[in-house]
């Protein structure tokens, strides 16, 4: 329970704050993804945290003129177990590398 209140902190509080502080991002290039499915974990208000949390991935994409907003309708809040497709970058490499990021459990990357 502390993991889910710390994210609704840093969602609700301070990192809107610092998004809300950030006027463009210009030309860096930006994927964001975002599950479909609500995370039991949040309760009764699971749904309505869900669509906060698309549209708020929306206005970030949109921060970017290079941005893109991928939605996994049917990807839990685990994106790359779900759909590790989704997470695949070559970032100009031969070879693909996976990368997703969460504010609770930090970095993922697998090769």
């Amino acid at each position: 329970m502390r993991a889910v209140a710390s994210e609704h902190e840093m969602m609700f509080e301070t990192g809107w704050a610092l998004l809300g502080s950030i006027k463009t991002l210009r030309d860096l290039p930006l994927v964001v993804i975002a599950s479909g499915v609500p995370n039991p974990e949040f309760g009764a208000s699971a749904s309505e945290f869900q669509q906060y949390w698309r549209e708020s991935s929306e206005a970030l994409v949109e921060l970017s003129t290079r941005g893109r907003f991928v939605f996994l309708e049917d990807s839990t809040h685990n994106i790359p177990g779900d759909a590790p497709e989704a997470t695949c970058c070559t970032c100009g490499k031969d070879k693909p590398v996976f990368r997703a990021y969460c504010n609770i459990h930090g970095l993922w990357k697998g090769e």
